[in-house]
């Protein structure tokens, strides 16, 4: 067995890893966690042990940048990373207001936040999809 890829071979372990945790119930989970760490251990250890999917990554991460930048012009990095500036946004203020001025933020604007950090993570994955998408069809 060859090793294409040691980072994600090593989170593949690692992920796997917590299974043992979850069974001897030292770390109390529910079924539906056991199926996703499951999948993500199995999508690591692929991209680690497999050529096809390794060569496939180093694809990706080769050419997504001067495509997303074709498709999408110089401002694709704020449309990918869209939820991160979104949460570096909130946070700070809602501390600062938390711990400053003594503010809670009322549970409407804290769900408003969810609501619009969803969508914007839903639009990211679209658009980073469309970029490997494209990529997929030129190689």
């Amino acid at each position: 067995m060859k090793i294409y890829n040691k980072s994600y071979f090593f989170m593949g372990l690692f992920c796997l890893g917590a299974i043992p945790l979850f069974v001897s119930d030292i770390v109390p989970v529910d079924w539906w966690q056991y199926g996703i760490t499951i999948g993500f251990s199995s999508l690591f250890l692929y991209r680690g042990l497999s050529k096809e999917g390794s060569e496939r990554d180093r694809v990706f991460r080769e050419y997504f940048k001067e495509t997303a930048l074709s498709m999408y012009g110089p401002l694709y990095s704020i449309k990918v990373n869209l939820p991160w500036i979104l949460i570096f946004i909130f946070f700070p203020f809602a501390l600062i207001l938390r711990l400053v001025f003594l503010i809670w933020i009322p549970t409407g604007v804290a769900l408003a936040f969810v609501l619009i950090l969803a969508i914007s993570a839903v639009y990211s994955i679209g658009i980073i999809n469309d970029v490997k998408g494209e990529i997929e069809k030129l190689k």
